[in-house]
């Protein structure tokens, strides 16, 4: 791979993927507690649609191709659904810091705080009845908290020092959950497409601690 960038960087990811994941990640204690989580679902929870569901799907990508990685957003997925957070991969839905959140309050509800979670852009976005056919099926639970509103500067503002203030949260949050490397900088995340194998590493070493 001399000289060639791309493939080294691409030769180090399939090492960290063959090696490094299976070192925080057990399968399957994984897969046991995404079982568990769908099987505790509430009743409210259980109404999401079809179409909903479909949408919870991993985009493809070029990295997220290993058991481990599927099942690393699987977990994700479980656990945010629960508070109507929508994850379909690791990039453009880690990008505004709520999901993290939702899964370290899961887990440690005393170290983040639901209402220390900020609302961000991705919760002005109006949708329209291509994708959803009522408020309900929209709905995850009684968490989804969405704008039918003109999304005014103001507003948009907010939404950014919204995004920034998760960001400050889960710092701290990781520095009380301990022995998770600084791998995500909100500078990384924001008004950009994050880094998908960086996300993939934090929510290993997070996923590690948290079961």
């Amino acid at each position: 791979t001399e000289g060639h960038r791309s493939d080294t960087l691409g030769l180090l990811w399939r090492l960290h993927v063959t090696y490094q994941l299976p070192s925080l990640l057990d399968p399957r204690e994984l897969m046991e507690e995404i079982d568990f989580l769908n099987s505790t679902r509430s009743v409210e929870d259980r109404r999401l649609s079809d179409k909903y569901r479909a949408m919870l799907g991993r985009d493809d990508t070029v990295y997220a191709a290993s058991e481990l990685t599927d099942l690393l957003l699987r977990w994700c997925q479980a656990v945010t659904s629960r508070f109507g957070q929508r994850v379909k991969n690791f990039t453009t839905s880690m990008g505004d810091g709520k999901a993290f959140l939702y899964i370290i309050h899961h887990y440690l509800p005393g170290v983040v705080p639901l209402d220390s979670i900020c609302l961000t852009t991705k919760d002005l976005h109006v949708y329209d009845d291509e994708h959803y056919s009522s408020d309900e099926e929209l709905c995850d639970g009684n968490w989804m908290q969405t704008f039918d509103m003109i999304n005014t500067p103001s507003k948009i503002r907010e939404a950014r020092e919204g995004e920034k203030k998760n960001f400050k949260v889960l710092a701290e949050a990781i520095k009380d959950v301990g022995g998770i490397p600084s791998i995500l900088r909100s500078l990384d995340m924001l008004n950009t497409i994050p880094d998908e194998r960086s996300v993939i590493s934090f929510c290993a070493y997070l996923c590690s601690r948290l079961l």
